[in-house]
């Protein structure tokens, strides 16, 4: 810090890496050749220092289709956090291109300012969540391919760092699990018969269509919810200076919360 100052100047970026990275274009990509004083081996051929490739290169594609596209042509090598639906087409119409599913690190989930009415209200909280069918989801929309548990603040797959959902107390369980009839109760309780109306400011780079499928969740419990998107450069800056005034979705936090998944 004193002796290059600004940190945010790539130029200082130093570490211990396999790659050292060697250019840097805001919101375009990021070149990096390879270390060849990194300390690792290979574990299977420990004569093998790490890594195999000579560099890499990694480009900013804002619009899923476009990257998808872009994989398809052969124009990039490699590409994550695939939608199954779309890992499933590409399986179809591209079945030499080889896909490999690994636990997810987290989960999305939609967070709310719990500074502001109606989400200071823990039972208002505990009814979002149960509006929210976990098995549904993990069932279709996941095609089966992750349990339909909600996710702690690391995923499951993660063990050691939290307990999975079959291991919570009953009590606690049953605030996670779908019951739309009880997510109406608690939201009268809570002074709304009717329901309420609300707005998320999502990451165009989350997963807008599952975000759409718990707004007609939250919608069947009487609760109307707006989606604004914004560009992931943006989004990031705007939910970290609080500018949220309701929900936010992109990231991976302490909100409702969807089943761990497997990604492609």
């Amino acid at each position: 810090m004193q002796a290059y100052g600004n940190v945010n100047d790539w130029h200082h970026a130093i570490g211990t890496g396999p790659f050292i990275l060697t250019d840097f274009v805001d919101g375009t990509a990021a070149t990096l050749v390879k270390n060849p004083n990194y300390w690792g081996y290979d574990e299977r051929y420990p004569k093998n220092q790490l890594p195999y490739v000579s560099g890499l290169k990694v480009l900013v594609i804002p619009a899923q289709p476009t990257a998808l596209a872009a994989v398809r042509a052969g124009k990039i090598d490699v590409i994550d956090n695939v939608s199954i639906q779309d890992a499933q087409n590409m399986k179809k119409t591209n079945p030499q291109i080889l896909q490999l599913t690994y636990p997810s690190g987290g989960t999305p989930t939609v967070d709310p300012r719990m500074d502001v009415k109606p989400f200071t209200d823990i039972n208002v909280r505990i009814a979002m969540q149960m509006a929210i069918n976990l098995q549904d989801i993990a069932n279709s929309y996941y095609a089966g391919t992750c349990p339909p548990y909600p996710s702690s603040m690391t995923s499951m797959y993660m063990s050691g760092w939290n307990y999975p959902y079959p291991q919570w107390p009953a009590s606690v369980q049953a605030q996670y699990a779908y019951n739309p009839t009880q997510a109406k109760a608690l939201l009268a309780a809570a002074g709304y018969p009717n329901g309420f109306t609300t707005n998320c400011v999502a990451s165009a780079a989350g997963d807008l269509t599952l975000l759409q499928i718990v707004q007609s969740e939250f919608a069947a419990v009487g609760i109307t919810m707006s989606i604004s998107v914004l560009d992931s450069a943006s989004w990031s800056p705007y939910v970290r200076a609080h500018k949220q005034d309701q929900l936010c979705y992109g990231g991976n936090s302490s909100g409702f919360t969807f089943p761990p998944l497997m990604g492609f």
